[in-house]
Formats: C-alpha cells, structure tokens, sequence
C-alpha cells in the first residue's frame, strides 16, 4: 500500500466519523457529499498536495468532535433506583 492509498484509507475513516457530525453542524447532504467529491477527485487527479490539505482539514474537524459514547449500550440502559419500594 503506497502514501496515497494509506491517506485515503484514514480519510474514509475520518469521513465517516465527520460526516455525520457535519449534519449534525447544520451542513445541508449536498454540502456532505461535496467534500467527500473533492476527495475523489484529489484522488482521481493524482494531486497529492491538495489531498493532504483536505487531509487536514478533515483531521483537525474530527480531533475537534466530541468523544464517541463508549459505554455498552445495556450499561447506559441501566438505572440506579432512586427509592425503594416496599
């Protein structure tokens, strides 16, 4: 695997991550779908350094998203009863 397949690869990771926190932003689906287009075609055009500034962009996005909730699911289902009933 060459740099550009690995960026790429981090960037699909990071897109999936960053997409859903851009609507979440307000960011219409077009706007969404555009940045993930400017990636293939960076991609597409062989254009390393526009690639990475995108890279970039997109990794300071993601280190600035809250942390992802990691507690299981059943664990942050649970209540600790307030009173007892008798």
């Amino acid at each position: 695997m060459n740099d550009q397949e690995r960026l790429l690869d981090s960037m699909r990771a990071d897109m999936r991550r960053l997409g859903p926190a851009l609507l979440a932003e307000g960011w219409s689906k077009a706007e969404v779908d555009e940045v993930s287009a400017l990636v293939r075609q960076h991609v597409g055009a062989q254009d390393l350094a526009a690639l990475e500034a995108t890279a970039q962009w997109m990794r300071e996005r993601v280190a600035a998203l809250p942390p992802i909730e990691t507690t299981p699911v059943g664990q942050r289902m649970q209540r600790t009863p307030t009173r007892r009933t008798r």
